[in-house]
């Protein structure tokens, strides 16, 4: 559980962040040049994650079992990220399935970005 929460937060999430930045100010990066740099790492990122969540005996419903824990807590925002990136999630079945169920479950649904106040 704890070594997919750190999978995200260490390879996928910092490609969204600040290291955004770096790519437009330092290196001159076009946007779309920003957009495949994103969708290659987190690519990357969610296929090694696949990989881990589809080989291991204690996938549930959610990353670890059958009730959610921080794994799916890291897991659901970045699969968010990538589909308003436009990134294909169909090489990610498990990662779809885990997302799908995280998104029925009621406290999941209320941190939906769009459910925030501060939602544009």
């Amino acid at each position: 559980m704890r070594a997919l929460a750190l999978a995200v937060a260490r390879e996928i999430r910092p490609v969204v962040g600040k290291r955004q930045n770096y790519l437009a100010s330092v290196l001159k990066a076009s946007e779309e040049q920003r957009a495949e740099w994103l969708r290659h790492f987190t690519t990357a990122g969610f296929g090694a994650i696949e990989t881990m969540l589809a080989n291991s005996t204690k996938t549930g419903r959610f990353c670890h079992g059958d009730t959610p824990t921080i794994a799916d807590a890291f897991l659901v925002p970045q699969v968010y990220n990538a589909q308003r990136a436009g990134i294909d999630l169909a090489p990610f079945p498990t990662i779809r399935r885990i997302y799908e169920d995280c998104n029925k479950d009621e406290a999941f649904q209320k941190a939906q970005p769009e459910r925030q106040p501060d939602a544009a």
